[in-house]
């Protein structure tokens, strides 16, 4: 899945897994900017594969 995720982050675009996400420490989430999360259409990924966009707090 990780390669999946790496493929489809395009130029300096960072993307993570909700499951990821969803892992880490809800303070360091909330810090972030975040989009919505997306499906991730890509050969081999799971249905349910779901990434979002990151960005660094300005």
């Amino acid at each position: 899945m990780a390669a999946r995720v790496t493929d489809a982050a395009h130029g300096d675009r960072v993307l993570a897994s909700d499951m990821l996400l969803a892992q880490l420490d809800a303070d360091r989430v909330a810090a972030l900017r975040t989009g919505r999360a997306k499906r991730l259409h890509a050969d081999g990924a799971p249905r349910d594969l779901r990434v979002i966009g990151i960005a660094r707090p300005e």
